[in-house]
This record gives C-alpha cells, structure tokens and sequence, in this order.
C-alpha cells in the first residue's frame, strides 16, 4: 500500500482474530512504514472497550508520521 498502515487488533475479536489479522499485515508491503498494535481487553472495538489507549496510539501513529520525511 502507497500509504502508511496502523492495524489495532482487539485480541479478544472473534469477527477477526489477531492470528488472521497478524497473517494480513505480514504480507501487505508498506513501503511508508506500518505498526499493528494488539488490545489484550478489547475485542472487535478496541476504540469502545480502550477509548484512551486507542486515542493514545492513534496521536502516536500521526505524531510520527509528522515526523518522517
């Protein structure tokens, strides 16, 4: 993908295990950069189950992508 990547798993997701969602990110090519983040208390809505720590990844992810060339 031309464009930078940021997968967040929920680990307890049973619509899309981390184990299937891990096999897609090794095999998508990246050339930007790409992070998969895994949220051991979430399932399939991390960013309802773990609102701050998902915010927080999302600010991190786009902070850094400010600072790559």
């Amino acid at each position: 993908m031309p464009v930078p990547i940021l997968l967040i798993s929920g680990a307890q997701d049973l619509n899309t295990p981390v184990e299937l969602a891990a096999r897609w990110f090794g095999a998508v090519e990246a050339p930007r950069g790409k992070r998969h983040r895994i949220f051991e208390a979430s399932g399939h809505a991390p960013f309802l189950t773990e609102p701050e720590r998902f915010a927080d990844t999302l600010r991190d992810f786009a902070l850094a992508l400010r600072e790559t060339p």
